[in-house]
């Protein structure tokens, strides 16, 4: 099967920002199923300004299909969707698999594009709540061929259609390396604290909380992209502050997951796969918001209350009690929200392997009546078939 991965990558190196996770997603999938045979391209705007084990795995698996930026931020409408038109079709895919909900941009073009190639189609996206997942089926079942949504077991759809795919978090391996890192490290923490700081806000964040959680006997692992500047950050703190710190490169996935299992406490991004993902292993999650970030409002009222945001990295007297209260939750209060079942990957690939043959019946016909603007689409892209 020749497969599409439809994703993008926004890196914003100014301030630190990014929004990586709909890429990342798309990539452990897009290596599970070409490890199984298959033939997986990705197009993903922007990837090229990111890059870490994961990505430098992925050249040995994936077919990148890059299209250029006066293409992509080109005004007419139809100029665009000839070009796209042409690359998919030259692709013969099987499958156009949609990182996230289609909403805007470059994900709606490829979407429109493979619908009117008469292309199967897989969203992939959150699942929020049982609630917010209904929703989310209601609205885009019509559309796709299968839906695919990631989080903890407790969040997932009641009851799935057979086209729904309840994946967990994407973690993998053990805390086993994680433990020997922290034996080694010369920590003796009663807690301790991960640091995604993937972006300098998240940094920041947890630089600013630290002095007041050492005193609570925590410690804290850094995991950064640049370790040299944020050692540098670091060792403005108070000396009893900053010889509790250890700062170290981005790590491996294996690694990451498995200092995510023995924290109290994780400081990173309000990202909902960062959020997960903690919540999944059964450690609470404190993180910087801002816009891009999903709103903590989407979960359900007992999950909230392991996580808490932070609209700003000046700490205030809420957000520092919320950190203490945070690293005293016990791993024991948050195990109800997953069922402890990972393998995402594997999931979501026999998924994939298992959809029918030809498009789910009804759902080229239901969006040309739900949004005009396809016939539009249809007219002006068919004298280029």
């Amino acid at each position: 099967m020749r497969l599409l991965f439809a994703a993008y990558c926004m890196i914003n190196n100014e301030n630190g920002d990014s929004l990586i996770g709909v890429y990342k997603r798309a990539l452990r999938i897009g290596m599970e199923m070409a490890r199984r045979g298959h033939d997986v391209w990705m197009f993903c705007p922007g990837r090229e300004h990111y890059h870490d084990e994961l990505t430098d795995q992925a050249e040995s698996y994936i077919h990148y299909l890059d299209m250029p930026l006066k293409v992509l931020f080109c005004p007419s409408a139809e100029v665009k969707s000839r070009y796209f038109r042409m690359a998919i079709r030259r692709l013969r895919l099987d499958l156009v698999v949609v990182g996230e909900e289609p909403n805007d941009g470059t994900l709606r073009d490829t979407t429109l594009c493979a619908m009117n190639l008469g292309i199967r189609l897989v969203v992939l996206d959150n699942a929020y709540s049982p609630s917010m997942a209904r929703m989310f089926v209601d609205s885009n079942a019509p559309t796709f061929d299968g839906i695919v949504l990631t989080g903890p077991s407790s969040l997932q759809l009641r009851k799935p259609p057979e086209y729904y795919c309840a994946a967990p978090p994407y973690i993998e391996g053990s805390s086993a390396e994680a433990q020997t890192l922290l034996d080694q490290s010369g920590l003796l923490p009663t807690r301790l604290i991960t640091v995604l700081g993937y972006e300098r806000k998240a940094q920041q964040l947890a630089i600013a909380l630290l002095p007041k959680l050492v005193e609570h006997g925590c410690a804290a692992i850094f995991l950064v992209p640049d370790p040299q500047e944020s050692r540098e950050r670091v060792s403005a703190l108070p000396r009893e502050v900053a010889q509790q710190i250890l700062v170290l490169p981005t790590p491996s996935e294996n690694l990451l997951f498995g200092c995510l299992q023995l924290s109290n406490l994780v400081i990173g991004k309000c990202g909902f796969m960062q959020v997960s993902e903690s919540l999944a292993l059964g450690t609470p999650f404190l993180g910087i918001t801002y816009r891009g970030c999903f709103s903590l409002k989407l979960l359900p009222k007992p999950v909230r209350r392991f996580v808490h945001a932070a609209e700003r990295v000046r700490v205030d007297a809420a957000t520092v009690d919320a950190a203490v209260r945070l690293i005293h939750i016990s791993h024991d209060e948050i195990r109800r929200i997953h069922d402890g079942k990972f393998g995402a990957r594997s999931i979501v690939a026999d998924f994939l392997e298992r959809l029918p043959p030809g498009r789910r019946n009804g759902t080229r016909e239901y969006i040309r009546r739900r949004h005009p603007w396809m016939n539009l689409l249809s007219s002006v892209t068919a004298r280029f078939r």
